[in-house]
Order: C-alpha cells, then structure tokens, then sequence
C-alpha cells in the first residue's frame, strides 16, 4: 500500500475502533510484520484482538479477529476459518464470516495517483466504514460467541 494511503488508513482506524469500543489499546508487543497493526479490545471477560493488515503491493486492507487464552495475541496460530464451536484460541480475517472460508478478499481503496488530502481523507473512511460496521455488527459479537473464558 502506498505510504500516503496506510499513514491515514491506520490512524483512522484506530480512532474509529476507539470511538465504538472505547477500551483499544495497539498492542506493540504483538509480532507482526510491519504491514500489520494490532489492536487491543477488552470486551469484558474477554480481550479480542482486531489487526489491520495493509496488502504489500496494492491499495488494500483486511481485518483480522483473534484472541487466545493468555490474552496475548496468537501471531503464529495457524490462520484459519472462522470456528464452528466454542474454543479458547482463533485468528481468522472477518470476510469469510460472510463469504465463505475459502475466501480471501481484502477491501480495495480505488484511488487515482493524485487526490488532494481532504477528498483522500474522505475516500479511505467511505471504504473503512464499511469493513468496521461489520466489524462492530458481526466479527466482534461473533467472537465473543466463540471464545472460551480464560480458566
């Protein structure tokens, strides 16, 4: 992704993830590549992790749920499907809640090579809508609905 779209794609996504949630922190312990940023949502009994991942070589992102026992983010759990049944460890992107396991479609932020910042601004947040009223509507409710309280 072109450095001039991720700067403002991340820092709105964050601000938008703490205005739904209030309690996000980014989890700089997480070991991630530099593509990714990890995000911190306490949800009551739970911590779930939202990351945003930025596509290395096209305009695009995707959006990851995950939690784990220890509340630490499960970077080298094996990233899968959503699950069917109650589990104490997940990490999967939130589209194939809706598209299907075998998908991997990321969103796509279609811009020309020259935008002036306040229409770019506006284009990414359009597009991030979108992805985090799924988030808030379908992806977190979804994991809460699957993930075990820590013992």
């Amino acid at each position: 992704m072109r450095r001039h779209i991720g700067k403002p794609l991340r820092q709105s996504f964050e601000q938008r993830l703490r205005k739904i949630y209030g309690s996000v922190e980014p989890d700089d312990d997480a070991e991630v590549p530099d593509t990714m940023c990890v995000f911190r949502v306490d949800a009551g009994e739970r911590v779930i992790f939202v990351s945003l991942q930025l596509h290395r070589t096209q305009d695009a992102f995707t959006v990851e749920i995950a939690w784990a026992p220890d509340d630490k983010y499960p970077a080298f759990a094996r990233l899968g499907g959503p699950p069917d049944r109650p589990t104490d460890q997940a990490r999967f992107r939130i589209r194939q809640l809706w598209e299907g396991t075998g998908s991997d479609k990321w969103w796509e932020i279609n811009l020309p090579p020259t935008m002036p910042k306040a229409e770019l601004k506006e284009r990414i947040e359009a597009v991030l809508n979108g992805a985090l009223e799924r988030v808030e509507k379908e992806a977190l409710p979804f994991a809460l609905s699957r993930a075990t309280p820590p013992a």
